[in-house]
């Protein structure tokens, strides 16, 4: 079973915040870094900066992957709810 996704999620985050947790002023542009180089092309940037693009691709992908994985199970429950109204629906008609 995999963990809830609050703890998924705050495994990607705690390393990032501990890094940072001694100096909070730069953590919070830290943080706020690996966020905000989304539209410069890599070729624009400098080592560091491609460095933190490469980071916060990997970051992205990790949080796309967490909330894509919390979303199958009900999305898989709303398909079998479905599943069953129409055999419902069919056992209806049938004994129409």
């Amino acid at each position: 079973m995999k963990s809830p996704v609050i703890d998924q999620l705050l495994s990607i985050f705690r390393p990032i915040y501990k890094y940072f947790e001694r100096n909070v002023v730069i953590g919070r542009y830290g943080i706020h870094e690996i966020f905000l180089l989304l539209d410069e092309q890599p070729e624009m940037l400098g080592p560091e900066a491609k460095r933190v693009a490469e980071r916060r691709e990997r970051i992205r992908h990790a949080l796309a992957e967490i909330i894509d994985r919390s979303k199958r199970p009900r999305q898989e429950k709303m398909l079998t709810s479905a599943e069953r109204a129409w055999r419902y629906r069919q056992r209806q008609r049938g004994g129409e």
